[in-house]
Parts: structure tokens; C-alpha cells; sequence
């Protein structure tokens, strides 16, 4: 299914973010889903993306597209984002979506994915709009992450060097995270949460889902054996899509 976007800019201090929206082709007064996307520098034009958008408006939800800074459409350089970017850009997506759109603005969701999921988790309790948040894969400490993905010498050639050109983002992105903790701000999120993790996941370790889970007063886990951070293999993806959206669906 190929999507008819229609792209504008919104204001944030990180610089201007693109987003889009799509409504149901009947029906008023939807719940909107925000999709907040991983780090890939393609951002919201990523299959994932393109893939979700049309399930989630076949179940009455208008869907709100956007590209932190320095992804897909948004401007800025990809090498200089950080989580207080991320952080930056979504206040701002927000804050659009509680004052503008033909929505709901009582019934406001997300997805978030990865980098966007650890935004989303940082960022989502000063929201009370938020009914409802999917995570695919959320990220929760990135310097592990990171050395689980690329291993400790790269890291620490990251860090003397200042940027990686294998993971293409200056080191500013591990020091950043630091200053962030993303288990205190998840334990303060009251909405329901699902979280949806592969137990082979070599970027988001199952430990870090399952101790997410802990902290979280209201959270659930659906846990995918064997399925790493890709969900490529066989029906993973069809599974982590279909719970989260069933989820999504029941809380909005």
C-alpha cells in the first residue's frame, strides 16, 4: 500500500521536525498514534513504518509520522543526535498534537521503537494525554547497547576518536545518554504500556525489557523467542505488529 503523505514542519529547540498525518477514510474524532521511530537514518520512510501506518488506520487510528532530527525528512545532522535531541523534537511533536488536528486529543498513543522508544519513555510522563504506549525494542541504556552491538574495542576507539564512522554518530550520543535515566522516568509512566522484546536481541537485551518491566507500575511484556532486534525471521514481525496494535486498539 503506498501512502499519500502530505509533509509539515514543526517548531522545536532541536530544530524543525517533518511529520505527516494520516486519518481513516471514515469515521471523525479518531485516537492518534505518534510513531516515534528507531535511529535508522531513514527514518520514518523505514519499512517498519510504512508497514504499521496502514494496519493501524484499518483499526480507526489516525497515525502521526515524524523524523527526529537529522532522519529521513526532518533537517539537521545525523551525527549529532542525542537523546535530549530526541527528547526535544518529540515535546514539540506533542505539543502539536494536544493543540492541533482534527483528533482526538484525549486519546493519544505511541509507538516507539528502539531510540525512539527510549525518547518515548523518558519523555511520556509529563504527557497525561498519552492513553497508551508500544514499544518495540526500546532502548533503555544505549552505551550497552552500543558495546553489545559493535564491541569494546570499537567503543573505546568511539570515544578517543569522538565519532565512528561504523556507527555514524559522534560520541556525544553515549555521553548524552549518561545524564539521562530512563528505569526512573519509566516507573513515574501510570498508562497502560506493552513492551515487546526478541529474548536473541543482541542490541536491546531481553534483561533490559524484562527489568523494564519491573519498574513500570502498569506495563505488560510480550516476549518473542529467539527474535533479535530485526524480527526477520519467519512470522516475528507479523507477531510483534499484531500485539502491539491489538494492544493499542484495547487502550485507546
Amino acid at each position: 500500500m503506498t501512502l499519500e503523505r502530505t509533509y509539515f514542519e514543526i517548531p522545536s529547540a532541536a530544530g524543525p521536525v517533518v511529520a505527516s498525518v494520516l486519518t481513516p477514510p471514515t469515521g471523525s474524532n479518531h485516537p492518534l498514534v505518534i510513531l516515534a521511530t528507531g535511529d535508522s537514518p531513514s527514518g520514518s520512510d523505514g519499512q517498519t513504518w510504512q508497514q504499521l501506518t496502514p494496519r493501524l488506520l484499518a483499526r480507526g487510528m489516525a497515525v502521526l509520522l515524524f523524523d527526529f532530527s537529522g532522519l529521513g525528512h526532518s533537517p539537521g545532522v545525523y551525527r549529532e543526535l542525542t537523546l535530549t535531541v530526541g527528547c526535544q523534537n518529540f515535546d514539540a511533536v506533542m505539543e502539536w498534537a494536544q493543540a492541533e488536528g482534527e483528533h482526538d486529543r484525549g486519546r493519544i498513543g505511541i509507538v516507539g521503537s528502539s531510540y525512539g522508544g527510549n525518547v518515548a519513555l523518558l519523555r511520556a510522563v509529563d504527557y497525561p494525554s498519552i492513553g497508551a504506549i508500544g514499544l518495540k525494542s526500546a532502548s533503555t541504556f544505549l552505551p550497552e547497547g552500543y558495546q553489545l552491538q559493535y564491541g569494546v574495542e570499537l567503543m573505546k576507539n568511539w570515544g578517543e576518536d569522538g565519532y565512528s564512522e561504523e556507527v555514524g554518530l559522534n560520541y556525544t550520543a553515549v555521553l548524552d545518554s549518561l545524564f539521562h535515566n530512563t528505569y526512573e522516568a519509566a516507573s513515574r509512566i501510570s498508562c497502560p504500556v506493552r513492551i515487546v522484546n526478541g529474548t536473541a536481541d543482541t542490541a536491546v537485551p531481553i534483561r533490559h525489557a524484562r527489568d523494564l518491566l519491573r519498574v513500570m507500575p502498569n506495563a505488560s511484556i510480550f516476549e518473542i523467542e529467539g527474535a533479535d532486534h530485526w524480527y526477520a525471521e519467519s512470522d516475528e514481525w507479523e507477531r510483534m505488529a499484531t500485539n502491539i496494535i491489538d494492544f493499542l486498539g484495547a487502550h485507546l
